[in-house]
Formats: C-alpha cells, structure tokens, sequence
C-alpha cells in the first residue's frame, strides 16, 4: 500500500501524553501516533521531523483553551500547517461540508483518496480541503511520485534478495553448495534485505 493513501477508518489515538504547558512538548508523541506522516497530505517526514509542525485542529488563536489539548493536536508538514493556517469554519460553511477533515473525527477516503501522484475529492469536503491545503501543487505530486518510485525500487530489490535465499537453501538441499558457503551468502543476504526493509520503511512503505 502507498503511504500516501488516505485511511478508510477513523483513527483512535493510542498515546495519552503530558499534561504538557508548552504544546511543541507533544511533537514526538505525535508524530509517533500518526505515522511519521502529516495527517493532511499523507507525505512521510522521511526523518526531517524539524520540517513538520504541531497543528492545531481548532486554532488556538480562536480556541485558546484547546492549545495544549492533546486530542486537539495533530502532526502535519510545513505546508499544510502554512495553507490551512488559522481557518476555522463557519456554521454555514460547515453545514455545506466547506471544513478541512482529520483523521480521528472523519473517514479521510470518504473525502479525499490518492493514485498515481495526485489526490483526487470524493465529496464537497474534499473538494475544499484539496484547494486550501494546495495537495495537488506541482511540487508535491512530483515529491509523492519520487517517493513511490523510490519505494518501488527498494522493493524490487528486496523481492530479489528474498528469490535468491530460496535459491541459496534449494542449492544447499542439492548439494550444489556447501553449508559453509551457504551460510556465508545466507547472511550477506540476510543483511541487504534486513537494510532494505529498513529504507522502505523509512520511506512510509
């Protein structure tokens, strides 16, 4: 599966951390609880949690009290946290589905689902929240593609390290292969693809 693809249930939080005075206190255990990925976007952090912000649903420039509560908070990339900004809906806007949805209160594939590059709205929701999150700007779809092509290729090389050590135990059954050099490529292989599912899983895959 993509790691840009929308989830098709609610999510339900499994970290309860703090009480925190400052809400940035909160950056690892969210960033933990969704992923390592921003909950609008779907785009994994790749390790650059310094580029991802703490996002307040409900803005604390309108919700003050909601600034350092944790069911409030959610981790989301630089340019998501920028575009959606402090919006906050208005009843009628509400009411016409014009609101930006989060993983925990709606079903984000109800609204909003992604192939080949780019994310395509399934509902009014996800029409508006596709234009003021940008998700289609030309240097995202590029960024998600480079990623997913990334993530092919660590995958076909692992598909091959594991083809090759059902190969090593089937020359070894034959006696085409000693046990000595058989654990001795058995283990470099071991190795790349234990290195291997390390990258894809650093890539969100």
């Amino acid at each position: 599966m993509s790691p840009f693809s929308y989830p098709k249930v609610k999510h339900s939080r499994t970290l309860t951390p703090g009480p925190y005075k400052r809400y940035q206190s909160y950056k690892d255990a969210l960033r933990l609880e969704f992923g390592n990925k921003c909950v609008y976007c779907c785009t994994p952090d790749l390790g650059q949690k310094h580029t991802y912000a703490v996002e307040h649903y409900r803005p604390k420039s309108k919700f003050p009290l909601s600034e350092c509560d944790y069911k409030n908070l959610y981790y989301s990339c630089g340019t998501c946290n920028t575009n959606k900004g402090s919006f906050w809906p208005t009843r009628s806007q509400r009411h016409n589905g014009e609101f930006i949805p989060n993983p925990c209160d709606h079903v984000m594939f109800s609204h909003i689902r992604y192939s080949a590059g780019q994310v395509y709205a399934q509902s009014p929701t996800g029409i508006f929240a596709s234009q003021v999150l940008d998700l289609n700007c030309p240097g995202a779809v590029t960024h998600r593609q480079a990623i997913e092509a990334a993530i092919d290729g660590l995958e076909n090389q692992l598909s091959d390290a594991k083809n090759l050590m059902v190969l090593l135990a089937q020359r070894l059954a034959s006696g085409n292969i000693s046990q000595q050099d058989h654990d001795s490529e058995m283990s470099k292989l071991t190795t790349l693809a234990s290195g291997l599912e390390i990258h894809i899983k650093h890539f969100g895959g």
